[in-house]
């Protein structure tokens, strides 16, 4: 659709402009010739600013609409950062925080994939599939595909992720026990 506007208004300024040198020809068929560069230069000078004030108009407009679906998304992923501490930090004996009870688990979960369709990437989607797929009970390899959705929600920020080894960033809601006994899992 907005290449068709795009199309239209060139092709609406190229009349104007096709129009404008012709009536400027008929007029100068009996006058001075010295103007007439003078003149296409500044029609085409002025062709040209607006269309790059149209692009830039719309580059701007894009930027704004993607920087507020960047930070619904950080705002969601947050959301799902801190249920994840309460979940890692609340058996831990050094904190006051408290686990989640099963039920609010499957209540957190069940809204925040409602909210994840309309905000995540397809990346964070199949990892979240993964995810559920994978962490049924008895499944002690939960941690691993917990940090496959870090990772996916990260790269979805637009934040490096390079940089990061292998469950790293699981790693940071973890005790040293913790850490290794997530040395030990496989998938």
């Amino acid at each position: 659709m907005k290449q068709i506007i795009y199309i239209l208004s060139a092709l609406i300024l190229s009349i104007i402009l096709i129009l404008g040198l012709r009536e400027l020809s008929l007029h100068f068929r009996v006058s001075n010739f010295s103007l007439l560069p003078t003149i296409i230069t500044a029609c085409a000078t002025i062709l040209v600013g607006i269309g790059a004030a149209i692009i830039s108009h719309n580059k701007i407009k894009s930027r704004e609409i993607e920087e507020k679906h960047r930070q619904s998304k950080i705002n969601l992923y947050n959301e799902f950062n801190a249920f994840l501490f309460r979940i890692i930090s609340g058996p831990n004996d050094h904190t006051s925080i408290e686990s989640p009870s099963e039920q609010e688990m499957i209540d957190f979960m069940a809204e925040f994939k409602n909210k994840l369709l309309f905000v995540a990437s397809p990346e964070v989607i199949k990892t979240m599939i993964a995810f559920e797929v994978n962490s049924g009970h008895g499944n002690n390899n939960v941690l691993l595909y917990m940090d496959d959705i870090l990772v996916a929600m990260r790269k979805d920020v637009g934040l490096p992720i390079k940089s990061l080894r292998n469950n790293e960033l699981i790693q940071v809601f973890l005790t040293n026990d913790g850490k290794k006994d997530l040395k030990k899992l496989k998938k």
